[in-house]
């Protein structure tokens, strides 16, 4: 009847609708009753883990402490090829890096800067998102999600971002483990840990 089929009419469009919404959003919540991470990203917080990078020509590993806040990062990187510890602070403009022996570099071009100094050319910036499981709100990008609404995959700038792991115990859905990919570079980053300053809860 009539009836009948404008029923089942309502039914394929209501499944359409949330089958366009769990592949393209990507603010969509998850199987875990967290909250997702809002599309601007969380304005503050600290990460600690691993970071180990591949190229045709080299592969090294080390820790990672990262805090960000909206107006600036900072990154340690301790251990990179035998340098000892890095500290890195970037903000709108420029990047500054210290080397264990006190020497400063600083570039208004912060992919340049770690190319030349840290062997990858990291599209900082972008990973500051990435890491939270979102894109980079400035450029093009392609995404993928799981039937449970969680990131699988981001392309973006030329990287390919996949998530191997979400983080327990959160109140967001955070990644814990992911890897990016371009040309012959291959990243990959462990997230022992995710903390918040005061307020951002």
């Amino acid at each position: 009847s009539i009836r009948v089929i404008g029923t089942m009419l309502m039914i394929i469009l209501g499944l359409s609708a949330c089958s366009t919404l769990e592949t393209g959003d990507p603010a969509l919540g998850n199987d875990q009753g967290r909250q997702p991470v809002p599309p601007e990203g969380l304005s503050k917080w600290k990460i600690e883990g691993r970071i180990a990078v591949r190229t045709s020509d080299d592969s090294w590993h080390a820790n990672l402490a990262w805090e960000h806040d909206r107006d600036f990062d900072r990154l340690r990187i301790h251990g990179p090829l035998g340098r000892g510890a890095v500290n890195i602070r970037l903000d709108e403009h420029e990047i500054r890096m210290e080397l264990s022996d006190g020497t400063v570099y600083q570039s208004t071009v912060p992919d340049q800067l770690f190319q030349f100094r840290i062997g990858i050319a990291v599209p900082v910036r972008s990973l500051s998102y990435w890491v939270q499981g979102l894109p980079f709100p400035k450029g093009e990008y392609q995404l993928g999600h799981a039937p449970s609404g969680r990131l699988e995959f981001l392309d973006q700038g030329g990287w390919s971002v996949q998530y191997h792991g979400y983080a327990p115990n959160l109140p967001w859905d955070l990644p814990r483990k992911l890897s990016a990919f371009t040309n012959d570079t291959r990243l990959k980053l462990v997230i022992d840990s995710w903390s918040f300053p005061q307020g951002e809860r």
